[in-house]
């Protein structure tokens, strides 16, 4: 089967709301499976960009790994309790 390709356009973004910086012309191509992109559409809620979606897989990612990281450290690390 084919590849499909997907091409993201990144939103402008503001750095500690001072500057703008314009990268909407910026895009990036991603070439996956056919059955990975059925997949992700399956995935997607109504309007929601591809990379919308994507953007979401990252993020609960990261909370993911933030957790799997915390349960380490509770369970290997002797913790102390800091008086404040």
């Amino acid at each position: 089967m084919p590849d499909r390709v997907f091409h993201f356009r990144r939103q402008p973004f503001s750095l500690s709301g001072i500057y703008t910086i314009d990268a909407m012309n910026a895009t990036k191509r991603i070439i996956v499976r056919e059955e990975v992109w059925a997949d992700l559409s399956s995935m997607r809620g109504p309007g929601m960009t591809f990379s919308e979606l994507i953007e979401d897989m990252i993020e609960h990612e990261k909370k993911r790994r933030l957790v799997e990281d915390i349960k380490r450290i509770q369970e290997t690390e002797e913790l102390v309790e800091i008086p404040l």
